[in-house]
């Protein structure tokens, strides 16, 4: 064996090693990634990115006051995990001005620079506003969004905002996603077939 052979076997090894390790470490990185969200707009993270900076905020004259935001455009926490159907419950307000409604969307996670701006997604609630002394609680039924994001896929949720000098979409401070896991039958089913088998 000539020294170059040991050379490249080291470093054909060596970039194997580096190669799982990669690969590796991307699998738990995904399996890491939150499955659901709760957060708020006042007192809480807030979204990830805004298609454009600056916010109205509409105060509700309950004890104590309580304040909603409306944004222009759309906002976008991400990156959320697909791992089945998901419910979107938000705490909105409807001020006089409400003319329009709120968009909530499904966002497949390519370049995350582009979630707030370009990046295509799939309308899965509409928010008209809804009357309350002290803001509302508006909730979806169970969303399948594995038509749109496969299951243990990236995604966004994107809230779309419209305004105008005629009136905005609804106000809202806090947002939660619930995700609803898929149980797979097969584990069950092999599970039980081990099972008789050896009886």
């Amino acid at each position: 064996m000539e020294s170059g052979e040991g050379v490249v076997s080291v470093t054909c090894r060596l970039g194997t090693w580096i190669l799982a390790w990669a690969f590796a470490s991307f699998g738990v990185a995904n399996a890491q990634v939150r499955t659901g969200l709760s957060d708020c707009i006042f007192g809480g993270r807030g979204p990830d990115c805004a298609e454009i900076e600056g916010r109205a905020v509409f105060s509700l004259f309950c004890t104590p006051p309580r304040p909603y935001a409306n944004f222009y455009g759309r906002i976008s926490w991400f990156p959320l995990r697909c791992v089945g159907p998901i419910t979107v419950e938000l705490e909105i307000a409807t001020p006089p001005d409400t003319r329009f409604p709120l968009y909530i969307e499904v966002v497949p996670l390519g370049d995350p620079t582009e979630v707030c701006n370009t990046a295509v997604g799939s309308v899965v609630m509409i928010v008209y506003g809804e009357s309350g002394d002290c803001g509302s609680l508006v909730s979806s039924e169970a969303i399948d969004i594995t038509r749109v994001v496969p299951i243990d896929g990236l995604y966004a949720i994107r809230l779309h905002f419209f305004g105008h000098p005629e009136g905005f979409s609804p106000a809202m401070d806090c947002i939660r996603v619930t995700a609803h896991p898929i149980v797979s039958g097969l584990n069950e089913s092999s599970w039980s077939l081990v099972k008789t088998l050896y009886r």
